[in-house]
């Protein structure tokens, strides 16, 4: 028998504090005004590389399509396709961690595995000297980075059954 979590579970808490609400609403927007200059710096930026290309007309916007999990489908100079994820952040650190969905993944490691360029444009520093790296999808799934997961904290019942027998792709499918 499987248990799914039901969505009172995830409804705002009664107990939770006007002050700690609105601090976290401002904390949410002034994570969505460091993702709009990131992104849009960083859409400035590969206008400009393709400027004098026929490429330029050909750069997609698709910050608004949730669907896509990815920010730009933007192009090399001679015409590659590249599929770009914009991560921002306000700090001076190019190498600190940043956050991906679990789509958001998949369909990087998909792209990249269909031979596509996909790429990371870590976007820092964006309230001062702003500046961007990018991280090719080789690197990203390099076995140097370390992926964790974040979205649930999942407590397990100590009396549960374990399934010793299930492993790899199976356990997980569970």
């Amino acid at each position: 028998m499987f248990y799914l979590p039901n969505e009172n579970q995830f409804a705002e808490r009664d107990d939770m504090s006007a002050a700690l609400r609105e601090k976290l609403a401002q904390q949410q927007q002034s994570r969505h005004l460091i993702g709009d200059i990131g992104e849009k710096y960083v859409l400035k930026l590969e206008l400009e590389k393709l400027e004098n290309s026929e490429f330029a007309s050909l750069v997609r916007d698709y910050t608004c399509n949730l669907n896509a999990h990815y920010d730009f489908l933007s192009y090399t100079p001679c015409g590659q396709e590249i599929f770009i994820e914009v991560k921002s952040t306000a700090g001076k650190n190019p190498f600190e961690g940043f956050y991906m969905s679990r789509k958001g993944l998949m369909v990087a490691w998909d792209l990249y595995k269909q031979g596509k360029r996909y790429e990371i444009h870590r976007v820092y520093d964006v309230y001062g000297d702003i500046r961007r790296k990018i991280i090719p999808a080789e690197h990203l799934f390099s076995k140097k980075n370390k992926f964790q997961a974040s979205e649930y904290s999942v407590l397990l019942d100590s009396t549960a059954q374990m399934f010793p027998h299930l492993s790899g792709d199976a356990a997980r499918a569970s």
